[in-house]
C-alpha cells in the first residue's frame, strides 16, 4: 500500500478480514508501521483465503494492545478493499481510504 500516513500517537494499524456474509471482522493482526508512505504486511496464516475473505479493513488501535474485534469507531476505520471471490496467494487488490459519514460506508457493518 502506497501514501499511508503514519499512525497517530498512541496507536496502531490492525488489518481485519471479514468472512463471507459475516457482519464482522474475525481475523486480525497489527500491521508494521508504515515506511516512507509505503506498507506491506507479511501476516501469513496457513488457511486464511480457504475462509473466503471479503472485505479487508485497516483500522487504527490503541498502541501495545492486541484487540480481538475491529474498532468501531467510524472515524478509526481507515482503509478497505473489496475483495475478489477467486482470491489466492498472489492476488492484487485496491485498497481505499474508508469514506466518512454519510450512509454508504464500506467499512462499516
Amino acid at each position: 500500500m502506497q501514501h499511508m500516513s503514519d499512525a497517530p500517537a498512541g496507536k496502531q494499524y490492525y488489518a481485519w478480514l471479514q468472512i463471507n456474509s459475516e457482519n464482522f471482522f474475525p481475523i486480525g493482526w497489527q500491521l508494521p508501521p508504515p515506511q516512507n508512505g509505503s506498507l506491506s504486511s507479511p501476516y501469513q496464516h496457513n488457511n486464511l483465503l480457504s475462509n473466503n475473505p471479503r472485505l479487508l479493513l485497516i483500522t487504527l488501535e490503541t498502541a501495545g494492545t492486541h484487540p480481538v474485534v475491529a474498532n468501531n469507531i467510524p472515524s478509526e476505520r481507515r482503509y478497505f478493499a473489496s475483495l475478489p471471490s477467486n482470491i489466492h496467494n498472489l492476488a492484487t487488490f485496491a485498497i481505499r481510504p474508508c469514506p466518512q459519514g454519510g450512509s454508504t460506508n464500506m467499512c462499516i457493518s
